[in-house]
């Protein structure tokens, strides 16, 4: 039910924690990992005009021996569509990193597509939190604004009288431009079918927010009403006295759950052991190895959760509202005043005693570090300060001194190297995108004089005009 309802928001994901055969060749499946990155990178095939991310990556199970291994592809379209696709597509490349996979084996000496597909399907792990820096974009959709935009600057760009012109007619002569130059571009009002997709949407999204927000006042209202209950005030004749009487009671018990979860946490914080982790050289270097691509970066983390059933339950709790005030809240390309975030992901695996962070990203990796520490350690603090090796923080949002100088080293302890990682859009920037977006919507509709000039505010190019 609750994965029908966020249908809403897109692009979708879908991330496999797989164990790995502990007689396996460490450097056979490195090859094998090599090799379809290459292929990825390579490849024409009909599944890669909807993949926007792909990643694998090893790293150590919780027995020692026992490595596993990460696949996690953020994609356009139905999950199982999608998948019938990547394996029909991918399979030559697939099948030499799955066979040293624990349970592979299980399958029949040569699974069908559809089988290895309902297989991979079966393995995928739900995300605690999930942010998309740009929604309902499908990977068509911002390859063509791109070339939208590109098309546009080029032709204002070019000398001409357009400087001349009034707004109303820049904007047509652009219209026509595109009309001639983009035949496929939409010239007027979305059809009926992406209208209803809109529709439904929206009410899905509504759905979701208010089942979010029934979940959180059942919280103190089950007690509440219980109390009212055992004290007999449940009594009152008049049907708005009830009602009032349950309110107040919700309210006084909402304030003492929140004190108490104040208290308790600040108490975790000042007895619990300070573990400071810093990376080795040779570690930092591995990692490096595979940061910095054409612009865009992309950071794996693997952490412990500090050893403790009230912090497994405290940080479960947490990525439950991050994940619910960035899937409504944060949808415009800006996740806490951070706008260089493309898609991140949260997993808690083993029992909630790890988890596992991805991020796919703009710029360099100190920046967006500091960025963290900087307008993000709103979402930052409360999720990251219960993990084992993280600096300390009073109350789940205020760090303590030295929380700065000692989170890059933390985090560099804890990543690791994503032997595959592909962008589809290896230039783009999430503000680039969200212009593009911006551009799109102003074509083919009537707007004032103004809102023309602020639009063609937009382009970096446009000198003419």
């Amino acid at each position: 039910m609750f994965e029908v309802l966020r249908s809403w928001r897109r692009p979708f994901m879908l991330t496999l924690f797989l164990n790995l055969d502990p007689a396996h060749d460490r450097l056979e499946v490195a090859k094998a990992i090599g090799d379809f990155e290459k292929h990825l990178k390579a490849s024409a095939d009909p599944v890669m005009e909807r993949i926007h991310f792909f990643r694998i990556f090893t790293f150590p199970g919780r027995e020692k021996g026992n490595d596993r291994i990460a696949f996690s592809v953020v994609f356009d379209g139905e999950k199982i569509d999608f998948l019938n696709q990547l394996v029909a597509d991918l399979r030559a490349a697939l099948i030499p990193i799955m066979k040293n996979v624990v349970g592979f084996n299980r399958l029949s000496s040569k699974p069908s597509d559809m089988e290895l597909a309902q297989w991979i399907l079966s393995q995928d792990h739900k995300p605690a939190a999930y942010h998309v820096g740009s929604v309902w974009n499908s990977l068509k959709q911002i390859k063509h604004d791109r070339e939208m935009y590109m098309a546009i600057s080029d032709f204002l760009d070019q000398p001409s009288d357009l400087a001349q012109q009034p707004p109303q007619e820049i904007k047509r002569r652009i219209e026509a431009m595109l009309t001639s130059r983009l035949p496929n571009v939409p010239t007027n009002i979305p059809p009926n079918s992406q209208q209803e997709h809109r529709i439904r949407f929206a009410f899905l999204r509504g759905l979701d927010a208010l089942t979010f927000l029934s979940i959180v006042c059942l919280i103190p209202a089950v007690p509440a009403a219980l109390i009212i209950f055992v004290m007999g005030w449940a009594s009152a004749s008049v049907l708005w006295l009830k009602l009032l009487i349950l309110l107040a009671v919700t309210f006084w018990v909402a304030i003492v759950i929140l004190l108490a979860t104040a208290v308790f946490v600040r108490y975790l914080e000042r007895t619990e052991q300070d573990v400071e982790l810093r990376p080795k050289d040779e570690h930092v270097c591995d990692v490096v190895s595979k940061e910095t691509v054409e612009g865009q970066n992309q950071m794996t983390l693997v952490v412990d959760v500090k050893d403790s059933f009230a912090r497994r339950t405290i940080l479960s709790m947490v990525l439950w509202v991050a994940n619910a005030v960035s899937r409504h809240w944060y949808i415009r390309g800006k996740l806490v005043g951070i706008d260089t975030i493309h898609f991140a992901r949260f997993f808690l695996i083993d029992g909630k005693r790890k988890m596992v962070f991805m991020s796919d990203y703009d710029g360099s990796w100190s920046r967006y570090l500091l960025d963290f520490t900087g307008p993000g350690s709103l979402a930052v603090v409360p999720i990251w300060s219960s993990l084992e090796g993280c600096p300390k923080a009073r109350f789940l949002r205020w760090p303590e001194v030295g929380f700065e100088d000692r989170f890059l080293p933390f985090t560099r302890c804890c990543q690791h190297k994503a032997q595959c990682w592909f962008s589809n859009y290896p230039k783009l920037s999430v503000s680039e995108i969200k212009r593009n977006e911006k551009i799109r919507d102003g074509l083919f509709k009537p707007a004032t004089d103004q809102e023309i000039l602020d639009w063609l505010a937009l382009f970096n190019g446009g000198a003419n005009v």
